[in-house]
């Protein structure tokens, strides 16, 4: 399923580039011929000028033909212009040629015709002998004469440099595509591990969560089952039973309550009720309501609770968060074992600290405690009445404060956990 997602999103990635580099390439080769044939254009336009009203055709150039044209004494006589031209009277006759090829009259003359009908100035490219000319022929009154000029130029050389840019976008074209596909084919597998690593969660916490319910609810109905074995038995003879069956449903209802948080964190972007409040009496509160059990495992609670440290923040999640780390410090602790929590606070951060002598974690395991349904003793888990939900919540509830929870813990000899909370 990943490896054809990953490789559907790879071609469509090429997909789209090869467009776009091709619509470069194109833009880009056509942005260059416009621009050879606009210089052309220009030269040859101004070369125009120059023979018209700046050459001295009579002496310096030329010569008479047999045929009564002029022809040039030297093709390199005029190294400015570099160009071959044809100069028409009125009548269309060529009265001076400067050309090295005096035949090409004879395909160009057309040209000159227009531009002498409308008296205006006409580029064209035309093809002959398989070679390609650029033609500038343009009607001008001067001093002298009435007529058409013609000049005109190779564009072979244009042709081969254009020839050579369009391989060379279309080698670098194909080597980028090459080099782009192992990028995106690197790329989508970096984008699709989340997705697949959060599918796979998903599917693990399905398979849990069914595990889980499906734990108190036999547990429920075994009892009712031995309840309702003797229907001779009264109410009060089942009583253990019942008290059996009321534990569950309690249990129950605090796994559902936490898968639905859970649900709903990962679904939706939850909005915690952010206010302004006493955090160290938060913590005192929150303490004084574990005495009963404290003393019931004849656990010890020692606290340095800095007083008046004020937070921003959910205040029914917070005293959610200190329920859960207390409760498992006692939970996991021995009996006649110590807690001690701390609270004090920076400039940048306020720092809860709680630290048991319980079973602690083994180094193995430490980073598994966020996950989900993960318990280290399973069997003493499930006898405290724990769902393996606590410690994921808790990094839920800091990270929606923006803050960070910490766990140091070796086996045996007790667990260390430090929340860090932003100051106001």
């Amino acid at each position: 399923m990943f490896k054809k997602l990953r490789l559907r999103i790879t071609l469509s990635t090429l997909l789209i580039l090869l467009i776009l580099l091709t619509a470069l390439s194109t833009g880009i080769y056509q942005v260059a011929k416009l621009e050879f044939n606009k210089a052309i254009d220009i030269m040859l336009k101004e070369s125009a000028y120059k023979v018209v009203f700046t050459g001295d055709f009579e002496t310096e150039y030329y010569y008479k033909t047999p045929f009564g044209s002029r022809f040039p004494l030297d093709m390199n006589i005029d190294n400015r212009i570099k160009i071959n031209y044809f100069i028409y009277n009125e009548d269309l006759n060529a009265e001076y040629v400067k050309s090295e090829d005096i035949t090409l009259i004879k395909d160009m003359r057309s040209q000159a015709l227009k531009a002498l009908d409308n008296k205006s100035e006409i580029y064209d490219t035309i093809s002959i002998d398989g070679i390609n000319y650029r033609v500038y022929s343009s009607f001008f009154k001067s001093f002298s004469m009435v007529g058409v000029i013609q000049v005109y130029r190779s564009i072979e050389m244009q042709e081969i440099l254009l020839n050579n840019l369009y391989k060379t976008l279309i080698y670098s074209g194909l080597m980028g595509l090459l080099i782009l596909s192992a990028i995106s084919f690197f790329l989508a597998g970096r984008y699709i591990k989340p997705v697949k690593e959060a599918l796979e969660k998903q599917k693990s916490f399905t398979a849990d969560a069914s595990h889980e319910l499906r734990t108190p609810l036999t547990v429920i109905k075994t009892n009712l089952d031995a309840a309702i074995y003797d229907k001779e038995l009264k109410i009060k003879d089942n009583e253990i039973w019942f008290d059996n069956i009321k534990e569950e449903i309690e249990n129950l209802n605090i796994l559902i309550e936490e898968l639905l948080l859970l649900a709903k964190g990962d679904a939706v972007d939850i909005k915690l009720n952010m206010v302004n409040f006493n955090f160290s009496d938060l913590i005192n509160k929150s303490i004084e309501s574990y005495n009963s059990r404290l003393m019931e495992k004849g656990i010890t609670l020692d606290k340095q609770i800095k007083e008046n440290i004020f937070i921003n923040g959910d205040e029914n999640k917070l005293r959610q968060l200190i329920n859960i780390i207390l409760d498992n410090g006692i939970k996991y602790n021995k009996k006649g074992g110590s807690i001690f929590v701390k609270l004090y606070e920076n400039k940048k951060y306020i720092k809860l600290e709680v630290e048991d002598t319980g079973i602690g974690i083994k180094k193995e395991e430490i980073d598994k405690v966020f996950d989900r349904f993960y318990r280290g003793d399973k069997g003493r888990s499930r006898e405290e009445g724990g769902t393996g939900l606590g410690l994921s919540i808790a990094k839920w509830i800091v990270e929606k404060h923006k803050g960070k929870i910490n766990i140091f813990s070796e086996s045996n000899k007790g667990t260390t956990v430090s929340i860090y909370l932003k100051n106001n």
